[in-house]
């Protein structure tokens, strides 16, 4: 089969998929039994059922193959077995045989791949969304129609796992006040690619291969500030807005800067973010050699480093115990324990961050480097799962401030209750309400709710009598959130469903209007339901 011009304006990606492909492949050679990463047929092994199994790549263009194994070997990377990787590959690769990379001319007969199994259905779908949004080629509008059809009475949402927002929050604080501190000029070299892709990409959605790609030469200066260059294959949508530069903070720049000006002397480099440093620095000497590519930051290095972040400093230093996003082990004390977040977990979080802010739905395929605008389904229906898993927390981080953190961290993961112990109470001070107390005596009402109100308190004693009425209310303002998100979602998906239909384009500024004030309504409403759980300290 021949790969159609159309998929890719480039092979800048295919080379950066290139850079450390025979790294990643030798780091699974306890399942991958081949030699060669370039082998047309991959012997995997799996020791829990002791057997062998097969994915053949054969008849698939070569530059197809490149991102499929490295589509399967980020699979391996993410703990799955063998066998469940040689069955999701196996329904990818069928689904290309069948529609010839996915080429419009055979759009129509692409609902024949799919049978009267309804899970079976669901499974494939997900899967081969999942594959469409890791290759980041474009395809027929109409295949995504197709897929989300099938996925369509499944929440995606268990497509992709993302960290709680207390790890995520905690992960934050901890890169804040570390790179806050005085650090040795050694400490900056190894660990500013970490601070760089926080930064970056919590804002910007970059993949990792596109944050490792970002070129020695991406900074510049204009009237307005720092200008940095990001490394973006041309779509329809970024060759429209025009978002492959983008104005950043002034610390960032300086930063940079500050990098660059350290490791002029390493290397003669393409990227950024010096091989060259990286490997002299701490890499160990088991590390394999990629001197084929030694003018380019890469995944592999990138991965090592962020690892060594979390052993060296987020255990070494501020003492949490580090546990691995697929551990359900129960902990008593988890201020002091942490999930590790992955490298491309920020590229969800910045698409979650630019929905809240009310971006429409082509300048996020833009910023995301997405060939398809439906692919950000995927993200949509993480959107709700904010108010099911407490990520409100996160949502609401630029309502605190934090400091001293590294003196008395564990006070920042304490709910500061509201209530408070009978014996405290001075009753000279307080106005009684009917469910707790004001402190305010001109009682100069700021909100419309007591519970969310600076002022009020509560009794121990009275949270007790009250605490059904008070679980109810707090019921009451999650489903509240949840329909806001919903109706915000729903705007999205008019959008992304109706592409052509002017009313709901980019350029239409009273659809733009509704977005935005449609986002500041649920910003609004999250912010006052994480202010009622901070108050009652709601477990």
């Amino acid at each position: 089969m021949e790969i159609s011009e159309e998929l890719f304006d480039s092979t800048y990606f295919i080379d950066n998929m290139l850079s450390d492909m025979e790294e990643r492949f030798t780091g699974q050679n306890e399942y991958i039994i081949n030699e060669s990463y370039m082998d047309n047929e991959w012997i995997l092994f799996d020791y829990y059922f002791k057997s062998k199994s097969y994915i053949y790549f054969d008849s698939i263009d070569e530059e197809l193959q490149i991102i499929l194994k490295s589509w399967i070997l980020n699979l391996f990377e993410n703990k799955l077995s063998p066998n469940h990787i040689r069955h999701i590959a196996n329904i990818v690769i069928k689904a290309m045989r069948f529609t010839n990379n996915f080429s419009p001319e055979y759009e129509d007969e692409f609902n024949d791949f799919f049978n009267n199994n309804r899970d079976t259905n669901i499974f494939k779908a997900k899967k081969i969304l999942t594959f469409l949004e890791y290759a980041g080629f474009e395809v027929s509008l109409n295949y995504y129609e197709i897929l989300i059809e099938y996925t369509s009475s499944e929440r995606l949402l268990t497509m992709y796992e993302i960290p709680s927002s207390k790890d995520v929050l905690k992960f934050d604080l901890i890169i804040k006040d570390f790179f806050n501190s005085h650090l040795s000029t050694q400490s900056f070299l190894v660990f500013f690619p970490v601070y760089f892709w926080w930064c970056l990409t919590n804002i910007i959605p970059l993949r990792i291969s596109e944050f490792c790609f970002i070129k020695l030469d991406c900074l510049s200066q204009s009237n307005e500030g720092y200008i940095l260059s990001l490394p973006r294959s041309k779509t329809r949508f970024t060759r429209e807005l025009k978002y492959d530069k983008i104005l950043i903070s002034n610390e960032l720049a300086e930063n940079i800067l500050r990098y660059k000006e350290l490791t002029k002397d390493f290397d003669f480099r393409e990227t950024l973010i010096s091989y060259q440093v990286q490997q002299n620095s701490y890499l160990s000497k088991n590390t394999s050699n990629s001197s084929s590519y030694p003018y380019s930051y890469y995944y592999g290095l990138f991965d090592t480093i962020l690892n060594k972040f979390y052993k060296e400093v987020v255990q070494g230093i501020y003492n949490f115990r580090i546990l691995d996003l697929s551990d359900t082990l129960e902990i008593t004390n988890d201020n002091k324990t942490i999930k590790r977040i992955r490298p491309n977990d920020t590229r969800y979080f910045a698409f979650l961050n630019m929905m809240l802010q009310g971006y429409h739905p082509i300048e996020m395929a833009a910023l995301g480097g997405h060939t398809s605008i439906y692919s950000q389904l995927t993200y949509y229906n993480h959107l709700e799962y904010w108010v099911d898993s407490d990520l409100l927390d996160l949502a609401n981080l630029n309502y605190h401030h934090f400091t001293e953190l590294q003196s008395s961290f564990d006070e920042y993961f304490i709910i500061k209750s509201k209530i408070i112990p009978e014996v405290l109470i001075n009753s000279t001070d307080t106005i009684p309400l009917e469910i707790g107390y004001c402190t305010d005596n001109n009682q100069n009402c700021p909100v419309d709710s007591h519970y969310i109100c600076p002022y009020w308190r509560i009794s121990s004693k009275e949270y007790t009598i009250h605490k059904k009425t008070i679980a109810k209310e707090l019921q009451n303002r999650k489903s509240s959130v949840s329909l806001l998100f919903k109706n915000l979602i729903g705007l999205y998906n008019t959008a992304i469903f109706n592409l052509k239909d002017e009313r709901y384009d980019n350029k239409n500024s009273s659809f733009n209007f509704k977005l935005r004030n449609n986002a500041k309504i649920v910003q609004d409403a999250l912010y006052k339901l994480y202010t009622f759980k901070e108050k009652i300290n709601y477990e």
